[in-house]
């Protein structure tokens, strides 16, 4: 199995790969639609719906800000809530191709829900972004692009914490993309992704050949 530094190096080359496609085929454009065209956004639950003291460890876990790294989600079970708590808070609860955005400090955090994320709740300090007649992927490039970082600085709130609200992410702008566009593009990423796997296959084939001659030189073996 790969270790956890492998996997997160294989993302963040992933990421970084995502983010130059990207920027070659929209970064130029001139961006005239807003994330509201594109997407249906939910912020987060806030005030009284969700406490700390409605943390427990074990249940359904709470993605916030924290549990996005590398351009993936990544909960923590020591932070979720109890079925029952999770069920009043249905509005929150993420579906499968939901675009995950954190809201407070370092602008442009976001990761993709998958199969394995269905039912989770989005936390206080986050918002959901369900894709409107465009691809996860391409939402997810859209919100975590240099450009989108950049805009989001400028135009949260708050001197030391920065913050959005939802107003400020459905009034940020976005590119159009017509589908054949947004086919072309799921088209590039896949053709990355594989040479990256492979690479990435390969990487691990030099590890474990490395361990396996090293155990066999400590075992005094040929």
């Amino acid at each position: 199995m790969p270790s956890a530094s492998s996997a997160a190096k294989f993302f963040t080359h992933l990421d970084a790969l995502t983010q130059s496609i990207f920027n070659d085929m929209f970064g130029s454009e001139i961006w005239d639609s807003t994330l509201s065209d594109i997407a249906d956004i939910q912020i987060g639950p806030f005030g009284s719906l969700l406490h700390k003291e409605d943390y427990v460890s074990g249940g359904v876990p709470v993605i916030n800000p924290m549990h996005i790294r590398d351009g993936q989600l990544r909960p923590d079970g020591e932070f979720s809530v109890a079925e029952q708590k999770a069920a009043s808070l249905w509005l929150y609860r993420l579906r499968e191709g939901d675009v995950v955005l954190g809201r407070r400090g370092e602008m442009g955090r976001a990761g993709v829900a998958g199969a394995q994320h269905v039912g989770m709740l989005c936390g206080t300090g986050s918002l959901i972004l369900r894709p409107r007649g465009v691809d996860s992927r391409f939402l997810h490039s859209v919100v975590t692009s240099p450009r989108m970082k950049a805009h989001l600085e400028r135009s949260s709130l708050g001197a030391t914490l920065p913050n959005l609200n939802a107003t400020i992410v459905k009034r940020s702008p976005a590119p159009k993309a017509p589908s054949f566009v947004q086919a072309k593009f799921a088209e590039r990423l896949r053709a990355v992704e594989e040479s990256l796997i492979t690479a990435h296959r390969a990487t691990r084939s030099d590890d474990e050949l490395f361990a396996s001659i090293q155990s066999r030189a400590f075992r005094g073996e040929r």
